[in-house]
């Protein structure tokens, strides 16, 4: 019984374990999904909807055409249930273009196009609010005196409501420009904006990071283990150092260990595209590269943060807390198990 006692907070923190780990998993796989777009953000400029039109039909003439959607952000507008007659406060983004372009972290987002002028789509909470029930597809929307049919619900950090942009009355100030894979999304928006004759924007984010901080944060946990594992082997090897032959032996053996351990698991130590050049000598490709995580990081702390930075940053949170908390549990077993082994 007293053994039980001992061994019962190792069991609870193995049981914790699991769910934290599975949280962190799904997080860093949602966020790895999220395909590598550029968002051109103006905040002296905007374009129509004819503007738009145009660009669109320039771009589809192109052979290496970048899909793009473009929104800009309402902060606070009044929408109203037509149905209840009740009116709540919302961020509204009036969008041209495919909506999932622009909330490309709400996981199977459905698809709303501006193609649907009395189309729209709503977040979970103000759904609630608006008609206290999240099965609202169908149910009538109205803002600035026009009539949308809710089209999709979605979860989202606070309450946002997803427009067809009219074709009079509202300009639009952010570009999300689809980037092909494996190629530099940075220099691809430029070279969108300068074919279609568009101003520099005056800020430019990539989410080409996505990937390699997500691959790193969902292995966070098992950094402990293999790092207890390394100094038992290290010191086993200290102590067999008058042995070379039983030595080399466990170098082998270890050396196999962790062969086994990064080819099952399936990690593979690799560079994401944007980061290797055609030569490691190109200085002026990682000039641009270092410039480009410089403008990142200013974007990302002078930039206004809108509904879609929101939602990238609710999924990265939530990676972050699973992370951390499964590798403070780890670190706690081994604590748990190191004082269980000297009590002995």
């Amino acid at each position: 019984m007293s053994a039980l006692r001992r061994a019962f907070p190792a069991l609870l923190l193995f049981l914790l374990l699991l769910p934290l780990w599975a949280g962190a998993v799904t997080a860093g796989n949602a966020l790895r999904a999220l395909p590598d777009a550029a968002l051109l953000r103006y905040h002296t400029h905007s374009f129509s909807h004819t503007q738009l039109l145009q660009i669109e039909k320039s771009e589809g003439e192109n052979e290496r055409a970048l899909p793009f959607s473009a929104f800009t952000q309402l902060d606070a507008q009044p929408v109203e249930s037509k149905l209840y007659r009740r009116t709540v406060q919302a961020d509204v983004l009036l969008f041209y273009g495919d909506l999932r372009r622009i909330l490309r972290a709400v996981p199977e987002m459905e698809f709303v196009s501006s193609a649907d002028e009395t189309g729209c789509a709503v977040d979970r909470d103000t759904a609630f609010r608006l008609w206290g029930s999240a099965q609202v597809l169908g149910e009538t929307l109205l803002f600035e005196g026009r009539e949308y049919t809710v089209r999709a619900v979605f979860d989202a950090p606070e309450g946002t409501v997803a427009l067809p942009v009219p074709t009079e009355g509202h300009g639009l100030s952010v570009l999300a420009v689809d980037t092909p894979e494996g190629r530099d999304a940075r220099q691809q928006a430029e070279e969108f904006y300068r074919r279609h004759g568009l101003p520099a924007p005056d800020a430019l984010t990539t989410g080409g990071w996505y990937g390699p901080v997500s691959r790193c944060l969902i292995l966070l946990p098992a950094l402990p283990l293999l790092a207890a594992l390394l100094w038992g082997i290290l010191r086993e090897l200290w102590g067999m150092r008058r042995t070379p032959v039983l030595c080399a032996l466990w170098c082998l053996a270890a050396a196999v260990l962790f062969w086994g351990l990064f080819h099952f698991s399936g990690f593979r130590l690799s560079l994401p595209p944007g980061l290797v050049p055609t030569r490691w000598s190109d200085f002026e490709f990682w000039r641009r590269l270092l410039e480009g995580w410089g403008e990142n990081l200013q974007n990302a702390l002078l930039t206004p943060v809108l509904a879609p930075d929101r939602l990238v940053g609710s999924a990265l949170l939530r990676l972050l807390s699973c992370s951390f908390f499964a590798a403070a549990d780890v670190i706690g077993m081994m604590i748990l198990y190191y004082k269980y082994k000297k009590g002995r």
